[in-house]
């Protein structure tokens, strides 16, 4: 039976949680997270805290520590600001690490996002392309991917785009007011659907042969006008200028080529 531990169940995380639950019989999962989430009654939920001092007991207490085990960490800051970012992705992440480390750990996705990439002029990047954030989220999640990466654990990386989906209408909200996130409306847009996040992941966390990182998002990245204007978004068309779009372009191709 493959033991699954999956370390935050937000909005990624339990939609993940829940779909490998519904197509897999034969897995434990196990779902942590502060406070008890509407999952599935078959998912194991453990009530802790990523910097608790006593992780390791507790996830002791639903798996067997020379138990093979798969762990997602997909945990989400408290707020947008520099040590929420700090306390949720870097100390948390290797407070876990630490925590796990006597585990029989085959594998560990660590949820990234596409912030990582700094490029602003309407580049096309990959994972191959430079990671030079400018903001202070994107920095803090490039150090916790490299801790991820460094650790002991044969670790993998998917950087989420914008994530989509039921429930999500603070864009939509936006557009009807009339307003442009950011205020450019010529800014390029790399967006991804909540249940391909939970697939991309699923999809990393049982390929045999993985390579570290994978950038996971929509196969064409739009204009916040081509997205307001196909949303019906107000009277008036918004026009883009073609030749001004600012932003980067994000690519999927590594993640469909490995079979997603």
């Amino acid at each position: 039976m493959e033991n699954i531990l999956i370390i935050g169940s937000g909005y990624v995380g339990s939609a993940f949680a829940s779909g490998l639950a519904a197509k897999n019989s034969n897995v434990k999962i196990i779902a942590l997270s502060r406070s008890k989430k509407a999952l599935p009654d078959k998912i194991i939920q453990i009530h802790t805290d990523v910097l608790s001092p006593k992780l390791e007991t507790s996830v002791s207490s639903a798996i067997q520590p020379n138990e093979q085990l798969k762990i997602v960490y997909c945990v989400s800051a408290d707020s947008h600001d520099e040590q929420a970012y700090r306390m949720a992705y870097v100390k948390g992440l290797a407070n876990c690490i630490k925590a796990l480390g006597s585990f029989n750990v085959a594998r560990l996705v660590f949820v990234s996002s596409t912030g990582v990439y700094g490029q602003n002029n309407g580049e096309w990047v990959d994972e191959t392309s430079e990671t030079c954030p400018t903001s202070f989220s994107g920095k803090i999640l490039l150090e916790a991917e490299n801790l991820a990466l460094s650790s002991q654990f044969n670790s993998s990386i998917i950087r989420l785009g914008g994530i989509y989906g039921p429930g999500r209408v603070h864009l939509l909200q936006m557009l009807n007011r009339g307003e442009i996130p950011h205020g450019n409306k010529n800014q390029y847009s790399n967006r991804i659907h909540r249940a391909d996040c939970a697939g991309a992941i699923s999809h990393i966390l049982f390929l045999e042969n993985t390579n570290n990182v994978y950038n996971g998002v929509d196969s064409e990245p739009a204009s916040y006008a081509e997205i307001a204007n196909w949303l019906g978004s107000g009277t008036q068309h918004i026009a883009a200028n073609e030749l001004k779009l600012s932003g980067k372009r994000v690519r999927n191709k590594k993640l469909l080529t490995s079979g997603y």
